[in-house]
């Protein structure tokens, strides 16, 4: 234990140095490789032409299916944030909404989303935040398994589905990840992320168990400290851990059901743009970049630039046009992250002012 607390005090003083200068590398190695790929080995003004010139006819049809998608994708997030909940614990569904996009607000410039944490306890009562901490992160457990289970599954689909699209027989399918994925060898990752994908989802149905185990522990001074100001005590209450074990299917359906709508956005999205390849195919490229881009460690807003680079080695073998990709990706970017983190800043500033007013009353 003594080592742990060593460890923990070391990575308390240099996380926050260690995050940016990973930040910093990742992004400037992002920043380089999509300069190369419009400045210098395109012209970037011949690729808009092109752009413009192989716009589909259906483009704003299908650009307003994806927009009507996105209010969809939120409710379900909703859901997921209150369905675990104790009835007495939960928000009305306004201001839990307002939760979830100041948590979005928060979160977009942290690594892996944990700014969303502090973002959803804006507005809750002391009783509410361990168990709202709580419930973001089952729900965060529920949500990698459809994206392991997905992704894996694409990964087996892969060579199939690129068979099927237009550009599929063109010689120069693309090279290194696009190479890589019509190996034989991707079989066995996809097979790999299907297994971690059940046992999450495994996990998850046994979380009431596991958090009741959890709260038998001795846990150490240096983890008391930090779990005893959110009140981690109220995670063993009976009412959340019932609700918890009744509601689990609810959570886990919610889960998949907005992964789903999210695969089915981005692969409207691509279509939409002029990504030259049919549904079938952009769906089972966009599942595999939603695997891939789970793994990167850097925040949501850095992230829209990693998908377009990722999205170029996987679409590779359809030549398409890389402000295609970029239009495609930038679009869902602003609509599904960008739209609800200035309704959460809103949101945020609204609530300081009306308690600071409170306070000083």
């Amino acid at each position: 234990m003594l080592v742990f607390g060593h460890l923990s005090s070391w990575w308390q003083r240099h996380a926050d140095s260690l995050r940016i200068g990973l930040n910093v590398l990742v992004t400037a190695g992002l920043a380089y490789a999509l300069y190369r790929q419009f400045f210098v080995v395109n012209d970037v003004a011949k690729l808009y032409d092109g752009f413009r010139q192989n716009l589909p006819p259906q483009f704003w049809l299908t650009l307003s299916g994806v927009a009507a998608l996105m209010p969809i994708n939120l409710a379900l997030e909703v859901y997921k944030l209150r369905v675990v909940l104790p009835q007495d614990l939960r928000s009305t569904w306004g201001t839990t909404l307002g939760q979830v996009c100041g948590g979005i607000a928060v979160g977009l410039w942290t690594p892996g989303r944990v700014g969303e944490f502090a973002g959803r306890l804006v507005d809750t009562r002391p009783a509410q935040r361990a168990s709202i901490l709580l419930a973001t992160a089952l729900g965060g457990v529920a949500q990698w398994s459809p994206l392991l289970i997905g992704g894996g599954t694409a990964l087996w689909f892969w060579r199939k589905a690129a068979d099927t699209s237009l550009n599929a027989g063109a010689a120069g399918r693309g090279s290194g990840l696009g190479d890589y994925l019509w190996g034989d060898k991707v079989a066995w990752v996809g097979a790999l992320a299907l297994a971690i994908g059940v046992l999450t989802a495994l996990l998850f149905w046994q979380s009431a168990v596991i958090v009741r185990w959890g709260q038998g522990l001795r846990l150490p001074d240096w983890l008391r400290g930090p779990l005893g100001r959110v009140g981690a005590s109220r995670l063993a209450s009976s009412a959340f851990l019932k609700a918890l074990e009744q509601r689990r299917v609810g959570l886990l359906a919610a889960s998949w059901a907005r992964y789903v709508v999210y695969l089915l956005q981005m692969s409207m999205a691509f279509v939409a743009f002029g990504l030259p390849v049919e549904l079938w195919g952009a769906i089972a490229g966009t599942a595999t970049l939603l695997l891939l881009h789970g793994f990167l460690p850097v925040p949501p807003a850095l992230g829209a630039f990693a998908r377009i680079e990722f999205a170029l080695l996987l679409f590779a073998y359809a030549d398409p046009n890389e402000v295609s990709i970029a239009g495609a990706s930038l679009f869902i970017f602003a609509l599904n992250l960008g739209v609800p983190a200035l309704c959460g800043w809103l949101f945020i500033v609204r609530r300081n002012v009306k308690n600071d007013s409170l306070s000083q009353a």
